[in-house]
């Protein structure tokens, strides 16, 4: 009958549970664990069937996980690593909780006192909160503990954070305030008067078109590398073929003419330019200039 009963079928049932639930965490240790670590503890036949999580862990941390004075420093430098907004304030206390217990559990105790030290030296470098820390010095030791220490600056950080956040809003607002017109402006096409109220987008079409009728007068205008082409440039050519290298490198060439026989001609000091003439073409590099000989003309 007993096996019939319900308080049977509820014990099994959580026997089951517990037997699974172990083999599953069992499972992820050795998932995350490499085989080297466990294997003092491994059965050449059953493996780590008779081997339990907890005898796992324990073995792990009996022979690897000994705190050395290396850590033990790099602990204490870790207490004081730095720490700014936005970064929530929570990870600066969470950061001081973690370094005191790993203190703990290395015999190398951080005192709350020590701690909070560290603590007040982080946020002093952020230059954010120097007046809550003036404030903060003027309370007694027994009001300086740590739990102090997180509940007041925890309150600074919130009100920094307010502040913060109405200082901006009250920026943007002055930016989209209209803006009182105290001189006379004028430009191609509207003149603003005082007392007139210029808003933010009547300036901005007022700088517009400014810069329109800017651009339109400096169309108009030739730039100082057109060179007036004061008379034909047409001239009977020549070819090169048959000149020597030596011969070419001793006379002149511009883009127009091409070779020619004053050695000072180029295409920047050419007079009589025809269309489309490059000055910075060179013979070296004619960028589709003439590769002809220029017939000698009087003038040029």
């Amino acid at each position: 009958m007993y096996h019939h009963d319900q308080t049977y079928k509820n014990e099994l049932d959580a026997w089951k549970l517990y037997h699974k639930s172990e083999a599953q965490i069992l499972q992820q240790i050795l998932d995350a664990v490499n085989d080297t670590y466990t294997k003092a503890l491994k059965d050449r036949m059953w493996g780590y069937g008779n081997t339990s999580p907890f005898d796992i862990i324990t073995h792990l941390v009996t022979t690897y996980g000994k705190i050395t004075e290396t850590d033990l420093l790099a602990n204490r430098e870790l207490l004081t690593q730095p720490w700014t907004p936005p970064t929530d304030i929570e990870e600066l206390f969470d950061n001081i909780d973690t370094c005191i217990a790993f203190s703990v559990e290395g015999g190398d105790v951080i005192s709350d006192r020590n701690a909070v030290s560290a603590g007040v030296a982080t946020l002093h470098a952020t230059g954010l909160f120097i007046h809550p820390i003036r404030e903060w010095n003027k309370r007694t030791p027994e009001n300086r503990t740590l739990t102090h220490f997180k509940e007041f600056f925890r309150d600074a950080e919130n009100v920094r954070q307010t502040e913060t956040t109405v200082s901006a809003a009250g920026y943007h607002q002055r930016a989209n305030a209209t803006i009182t017109d105290t001189q006379t402006v004028t430009t191609g096409t509207s003149t603003l008067t005082h007392p007139q109220l210029i808003d933010i987008a009547t300036i901005t079409r007022i700088v517009q078109e400014s810069l329109r009728e800017s651009q339109a007068a400096n169309a108009t205008t030739t730039t100082t590398t057109d060179r007036p082409n004061r008379r034909s440039a047409t001239r009977a050519n020549t070819s090169i073929v048959g000149l020597t290298a030596a011969e070419l490198d001793a006379m002149g060439w511009c883009w127009t003419h091409g070779y020619c026989h004053n050695p000072a001609h180029n295409s920047d000091t050419c007079n009589f330019p025809k269309e489309g003439h490059n000055i910075q073409a060179t013979a070296q590099n004619k960028m589709g200039g003439s590769n002809e000989r220029y017939q000698p003309r009087r003038g040029n």
